[in-house]
Parts: C-alpha cells; structure tokens; sequence
C-alpha cells in the first residue's frame, strides 16, 4: 500500500502546482487587465479634460471677444447724383468719394480707434494711418475718406480699423468682418505688428 499512498501523494503534489501556476496565471491575467483598463480610463479622463479646455478656451475667447464683435467697419461711396452737376457751367462733375467707416454698437466705448491698413496678404500687420478719435462712444460712428481702388477685390490692401475695447485688447477689423486680436506686437492668429496709438 505504500506505493499507492505514494502515488496519491504525488498526484495531490502535481494538482496542487497546476492551482498553483493556474493560480498565478490567473493573477497575472487579472493584473494586466487592469492596468489596461486603468490606462483606458486615464486616456478617456485626458480626452475629457482636453475637452473641457478647449471648450474654456472658447468660451473665453468668446467673452474675450464679445465687445469687439459688436463693431461694425463697412465701405460705402457717395456718388454725387446727376442733379449736383450741370454741364452747361464748365466745372468738373464731382468724383464719388469712397468712406470706410466704423459704428460702436456695443453698450461700451471703444478707445484709440484709428484707420489701418495691410498693403499685401503677406504684410506683417496693420499700421495705423492716423488716429481719428481716443473715444468712440457706444451708437458713434467715424468715417475716412479712402481711395475707392483701396477696396476693390483687385488690390492686396486691406482697409481696416484699429481699436482697443475697454479691456484693454487691441482689436483689428476689416471691412471684410474680418476681427483680429492683436497682442504683443503681433496678430494672435499669425504675424503681424500692433498698429502704433
């Protein structure tokens, strides 16, 4: 009988290693899901949290921009209608004159608000021409006198007003609707220099 107890005791040795290594097989197995899982629920945390930035970051770009928005820049002409000139008197009929104008239809004044212009779509910024009023107040509106090829589709140069709104933000907008920040020097959407004052 010996040898059968010996068997047994041997088979019981033999099962008792394969529980064991299934054992650990299955610690190891359990352990590696869950650093998978625990890297998947870190990667969808980062993913969430890299959308609420960015949607903080648009929320305050939109708050940052909202006074600037509510500035309206346009180009009208003022074509002198067929009864201001008589042919009969020898003078010249009256050339159209070609405005850019700005109107404040935000319920906050806008300071340092000046004409500017970019002369190519390679320019590094606006440069102010002049600075027409240190307060425009809201409902105001400005107009400058520009020459009319100055906003034809065909030249490069880009007619804008330069303004800063009551947080301090220099802003650019053309009279294409096109609003720029301006920062340090430089559009924050590429380059360019911040119009002199």
């Amino acid at each position: 009988m010996t040898g059968f107890w010996a068997w047994f005791h041997d088979a019981w040795e033999i099962v008792g290693a394969l529980g064991a290594a299934a054992a650990a097989g299955i610690a190891v197995l359990l352990a590696s899901r869950e650093r998978v899982d625990r890297k998947a629920a870190e990667s969808e945390r980062d993913i969430a949290r890299g959308a609420q930035r960015t949607a903080e970051q648009l929320d305050a770009r939109r708050e940052r921009e909202r006074q600037a928005r509510q500035i309206a820049v346009w180009v009208d002409t003022d074509v002198p209608v067929s009864w201001e000139w008589e042919p009969d008197t020898g003078q010249e009929p009256k050339a159209p004159k070609t405005f850019l104008n700005v109107t404040n239809h935000s319920g906050l004044p806008i300071f340092d608000v000046g004409p500017g212009v970019t002369l190519s779509p390679t320019d590094r910024g606006p440069s102010a021409m002049a600075s027409e009023a240190p307060v425009l107040p809201p409902g105001e509106s400005l107009k400058y006198e520009v020459f009319p090829t100055v906003v034809s589709d065909d030249d490069p140069t880009d007619m804008m007003w330069v303004f800063r709104d009551l947080a301090g933000v220099r802003w650019a907008l053309n009279y294409k609707g096109v609003l720029r920040a301006l920062e340090d020097g430089a559009y924050v959407a590429g380059g360019g220099e911040d119009p002199a004052p």
